[in-house]
């Protein structure tokens, strides 16, 4: 079966390496009943490489999940850097102190 799948961010690049890419996604063949963990192994991603999975436009947290023929599935890596804020400690009230 035919399965599109977007990687964001560092995912792009490496999905890039494993073949041509269609409009930033790349299309696989993959066997019926295939997984999300079966197609994370089938790109060689560690799934701690992988902060949240979306397919067809839904967040998707179940790597059992079988995939369908055309599914759409989009990788987001873990998101780093930025500032990091502190905490406000609030008072009974719920406004900062």
């Amino acid at each position: 079966m035919r399965v599109r799948v977007r990687g964001m961010g560092s995912l792009r690049d490496r999905l890039a390496k494993l073949g041509p890419l269609s409009g930033n996604a790349l299309d696989l063949e993959l066997p019926d009943g295939a997984t999300l963990a079966d197609l994370l192994r089938h790109l060689d991603i560690a799934a701690g490489q992988v902060h949240l999975v979306m397919v067809n436009g839904s967040q998707e947290r179940d790597s059992c999940r079988k995939l369908q023929p055309d599914d759409e599935v989009t990788l987001f890596p873990p998101v780093a850097g930025g500032a990091i804020l502190a905490r406000p400690q609030c008072r009974r009230s719920g406004r900062p102190q």
